[in-house]
């Protein structure tokens, strides 16, 4: 590891250990993290940290935010590191490989920064995971397009701002007329359900969504029409390539797969066990962020102890530091 690096690394534990840690304890009991986490998040370049800088980044290598869900697993924060890597590396990414230029400065820096949180809504009630089954329509009409439909176990649902929704574009193909739609969730039609109670990760918030005649513009549309499908298995590959799926879903899938997976499978049943060869998983790294494309039977390998790519995890709260982290800071010394 080279010695900047490092410093972002010794930076981001210290802000974790020191700013967030004694109060994870407290948020697993409300079920909820603050909103002004976020901003806190954000302040020390703790998000997004791999966009480029024109876009609110530090345009660093993706190594640098596996470092940050890395400290954030080793901690022991699973649902904190779920709620990031949908946020950071799920949502934010969506937008930079597939947003036109002005949907990428509308929503990235706001990202970066923390005033504005991403959430990815594809499961539905009594649909699961199986995008066949999708009733959350979009509708064409002269003012763009008409959203109608619900999600549930959408992480980031109450806090978000943001809202890659997958809805029906075409149902007369099925799963292939899938596209997505950026929702701003502050537009007259959106409404946020209940925090679902979950077995684990308590205070990462999973939501219902609903979306009642929700008017949005013809420049909401991600990417191509009738192509969400496409669009996440691009994004799939994109992650295997650069690591996304596989290191930064590990400390996500290691402590927290088994209260997850079963949280979902209580009330979703055997719809999220549906085979991904069917190609009707839009959404990879693991697990789905918006409730669990893993089976009632998955492992991460690493046995029922806690831990982050097999590593153990660390609980002791270390000694007080400097209570400022983050790449910009780190640079500094």
């Amino acid at each position: 590891m080279d010695n900047e690096l490092q410093l972002f690394r010794d930076s981001a534990q210290r802000l974790f250990r020191n700013e967030v840690l004694p109060h994870y304890d407290q948020w697993e009991r409300a079920g909820i993290t603050p909103r002004s986490l976020w901003i806190l998040l954000g302040d020390n370049g703790l998000l997004c940290v791999d966009l480029p800088t024109e876009l609110g980044g530090s345009g660093v290598p993706l190594a640098y935010s596996q470092v940050v869900i890395d400290e954030v697993g080793q901690l022991g924060m699973a649902a904190l590191a779920t709620n990031m890597v949908v946020h950071s590396d799920i949502v934010a990414h969506y937008v930079l490989h597939y947003g036109n230029v002005a949907q990428k400065q509308q929503w990235l820096p706001k990202m970066a920064s923390g005033a504005a949180v991403g959430a990815i809504a594809m499961t539905e009630p009594g649909a699961g995971s199986d995008l066949q089954g999708m009733r959350t329509s979009a509708v064409r009409n002269d003012a763009g397009w008409l959203i109608n439909g619900s999600k549930t176990f959408i992480t980031n649902g109450q806090h978000a701002d943001l809202v890659i929704v997958a809805a029906k574009s075409d149902p007369k193909q099925g799963g292939k007329g899938i596209s997505l739609f950026l929702v701003d969730t502050t537009l007259p039609g959106f409404e946020r359900g209940r925090n679902l109670e979950k077995i684990g990760l308590h205070s990462g918030d999973t939501s219902e969504l609903f979306f009642n005649d929700l008017q949005l513009g013809a420049d909401a549309l991600l990417g191509e029409l009738n192509q969400g499908l496409s669009l996440g298995e691009r994004e799939v590959l994109l992650d295997l390539r650069s690591g996304h799926g596989v290191d930064l879903g590990g400390p996500v899938l290691a402590q927290g797969a088994d209260h997850l997976v079963g949280g979902v499978a209580a009330h979703e049943g055997d719809r999220l066990t549906e085979p991904a060869s069917q190609g009707q998983q839009l959404q990879g790294g693991g697990t789905d962020a918006g409730g669990g494309e893993l089976g009632k039977d998955d492992d991460c390998g690493h046995g029922s102890s806690p831990c982050a790519w097999g590593r153990p995890v660390r609980r002791d709260r270390g000694r007080r530091g400097s209570r400022r982290a983050g790449l910009r800071r780190s640079r500094r010394r």
